[in-house]
């Protein structure tokens, strides 16, 4: 009698902890889930604002290669919003807990397990195109200040509150001279601006991958866990 109580309550203990494990695995998937969700949310909005920026520097282009005379007002227009930069920041409270609280040993599913894997992965290659895209923009800002004018840059801040941020500054009126028309200082803000462009040409791309990556992660964790998108 001793030791079938005794084995009864091994069995009861495990199938307590094993309830509990499922209610905290459970929970830690949620709290990803919810981070997917608002990185799908926010890279809804960063998508349409790069690919807005990438017809700004294309302008760039344009008038640089023409040398701009001609229309110096949107010249500086799109080389003022060029030197902007609005990155896709991810929410991790999910994937930290995840971590560092041992949450990813309680996940049975190893597909599960492998797409948290790849998904997290796909964001660090992000963040790593992003903080290159950081470099060539304090780059390209250097020979900006030897072209345009600051005190031109100033007037041109018309709404700080606009959540549009190229909406926050304006052509300026006129047709304010450049700093400089030395062709090699032109030449060289030209090469600066074609190296943003094409790297935020590889950035759109990688944010339309990163994005149809956490839509199929949701749409996962949604059939496995029976979770439903508020």
């Amino acid at each position: 009698m001793l030791f079938a109580a005794v084995t009864l309550g091994f069995f009861a203990e495990n199938l307590r902890e094993h309830h509990v494990e499922g209610q905290r695995e459970v929970k830690f998937i949620e709290t990803v889930h919810a981070d997917v969700l608002a990185d799908i949310e926010a890279l809804r909005t960063v998508i349409p604002s790069q690919e807005q920026r990438l017809k700004h520097e294309e302008t760039l282009l344009r008038l640089l290669e023409r040398h701009g005379k001609e229309d110096l007002s949107a010249l500086y227009y799109a080389g003022r919003v060029t030197s902007l930069r609005y990155f896709f920041i991810r929410s991790k409270n999910g994937f930290q807990q995840l971590k560092y609280a041992g949450g990813l040993r309680l996940i049975a599913d190893l597909e599960i397990v492998r797409a948290l894997q790849v998904y997290e992965g796909e964001i660090d290659k992000l963040e790593e195109l992003q903080g290159l895209t950081e470099g060539l923009l304090n780059r390209y800002r250097d020979v900006a200040a030897a072209v345009f004018s600051g005190a031109v840059f100033r007037t041109m801040y018309a709404d700080p509150t606009a959540s549009d941020v190229y909406a926050r500054f304006r052509a300026p009126e006129g047709n304010p001279p450049l700093m400089t028309e030395d062709p090699r200082v032109l030449n060289e803000l030209l090469v600066r601006t074609i190296y943003v462009n094409s790297n935020g040409n590889t950035t759109l791309r990688r944010y339309r991958e990163v994005l149809a990556e956490a839509e199929r992660l949701a749409a996962q964790l949604e059939r496995a866990y029976r979770l439903r998108r508020r």
